[in-house]
């Protein structure tokens, strides 16, 4: 018989290990990005290039088949220190524009495909229904790909497709370790994005060599949304590879930092906040303010005091940073484009981009198969086009009929954190305002993949882990 579950009240602690003086949380961060720096310091660039995947790979083994919960805390530093190091092995090295590193986090997630087939080989497989069904769409749009010549591209986007689902799913097989992922996924947000928007502050007053370096090279492939690599004239990325996952990863560390005690939380949203602003993303300033809203109104009275008490704060300590000229012109200039889109030429071209979709009906029965965007597709020997929406990409991938299925799976999942009680976990709000916040953008870019989509499909995971019988969770003050 499954044993009475317990449920934790609305407002208490879940506590249950995950903390950031655990050995295993020393072994994430040291494996992300103290022991890279090292080698860096040591003038080991070349061998850190496989190196560091390899790396990756053995600590992720080690804390997965001893059920750490840190194992996840590895991946989500992974991803936001990855890139950085690749900038860093770059510059001695040279410049590669599909380089190992990055597949760091991906490798790493892998063996979440295992706790994925047992959990769906168990007799009572609860939940996991949507995401096999996305899982399929996925293969489905490999073969695709792969009978259109791109089997090595297609199998990077099998990865960054698939790897947001399966670590969700690897969520829900642990279900009774759910109190200590909570925590883990917090704490490691709750450190790498504060850290991840000062980087990005000092970024835009003055970029190290290794950024300025890496954004040249990336101007010469013909992507100029990122500015010029001088001071005051970036869009910041901080230590990811675009304005975009940058965005995203903080969008998702603001909302959870809501969440924490008030001395905790304050500081680390004033600098998430001007991080955002000057990521210079849109959408991702909508997509947080949406998600604030849900917070403010679905959430616990404490948590409305810190977003009332952290608005006020973050004015104060806005306040001088703006005063800089060059921070107050860049960030009034993209608030202005708000309201004059269609004069907008990032928009434009995303209007274009939706007329050329429309316009297409021949492409959109069978689909065309992943890979069809981004530098991946050179591994194929074919050239990458640029789509600025999720909808187009899903849907000329994977044709009418399986990009709707695969939407559906998507809506299911979603709507679940809704119709949940948040009796069931007094997180399940938090969970929610980072999965609406993050698939509304669907609409202006590919927020359900890579780690862009990591976030949210993160906090899918926790709010399904949450809805699962567990024995080890107890009522506490």
């Amino acid at each position: 018989m499954t044993p009475a579950l317990t449920l934790p009240a609305r407002g208490t602690r879940l506590e249950e290990g995950g903390g950031l003086l655990q050995a295993d949380a020393m072994l994430a961060a040291c494996v992300a990005l103290f022991l890279p720096l090292a080698m860096l310091a040591a003038g080991l660039a070349g061998p850190l290039r496989l190196l560091y995947p390899a790396m990756a790979v053995v600590a992720a083994g080690y804390l997965y088949f001893r059920n750490s919960p840190w194992y996840v805390g590895l991946l989500v530093w992974l991803f936001c220190a990855s890139p950085l190091i690749r900038r860093m092995v770059d510059l001695p090295l040279g410049f590669q524009q599909s380089s190992p590193i990055l597949l760091a986090p991906y490798a790493a997630a892998l063996f979440c495909a295992i706790s994925f087939v047992t959990y769906l080989l168990r007799p009572r497989a609860r939940l996991i229904g949507p995401f096999v069904v996305f899982l399929v769409c996925v293969g489905y749009g490999w073969v695709l790909a792969a009978f259109a010549g791109r089997l090595a591209s297609g199998m990077v986007d099998v990865l960054k497709w698939g790897i947001g689902p399966l670590v969700a799913v690897h969520l829900m097989a642990q279900a009774k370790q759910y109190p200590a992922f909570h925590r883990v996924v917090l704490n490691s947000f709750g450190i790498a994005c504060p850290a991840m928007a000062a980087y990005g502050i000092m970024q835009f007053i003055e970029p190290t060599p290794w950024d300025a370096d890496w954004v040249s090279n990336m101007i010469l492939q013909g992507m100029t949304s990122m500015g010029q690599p001088l001071p005051f004239e970036l869009r910041v990325f901080g230590t990811m590879h675009s304005p975009g996952s940058f965005g995203a990863f903080l969008m998702v560390g603001l909302i959870l930092l809501i969440g924490r005690p008030l001395p905790l939380a304050l500081p680390g949203m004033a600098l998430t906040v001007l991080g955002l602003a000057l990521a210079q993303y849109r959408a991702i300033w909508t997509g947080t303010a949406i998600g604030v809203l849900l917070v403010l109104f679905g959430g616990t009275a404490r948590e409305r005091m810190r977003i009332i008490i952290g608005g006020m704060v973050l004015v104060l300590a806005m306040g001088p940073m703006i005063a800089v000229p060059e921070m107050q012109e860049t960030i009034t200039k993209r608030i202005e484009s708000l309201t004059t889109l269609a004069a907008d030429e990032s928009g434009e071209d995303r209007l274009n981009q939706y007329r050329e979709f429309l316009e297409g009906e021949d492409r959109l029965i069978i689909g065309e198969g992943l890979a069809i965007t981004g530098a991946s597709r050179q591994m194929d020997g074919k050239q990458g086009v640029v789509i600025d929406s999720g909808i187009i990409e899903v849907y000329t991938a994977l044709g009418i009929i399986m990009a709707t299925v695969m939407f559906a799976a998507m809506a299911v999942l979603v709507l679940r954190t809704f119709r949940a009680s948040d009796a069931v976990s007094p997180h399940m709000h938090l969970y929610r305002a980072v999965v609406v916040a993050s698939f509304l953008q669907l609409p202006f870019g590919s927020v359900h993949v890579g780690e862009a989509g990591f976030g949210a499909w993160l906090c899918l995971g926790l709010a399904m882990a949450s809805m699962l019988p567990r024995s080890d969770i107890r009522r506490t003050t």
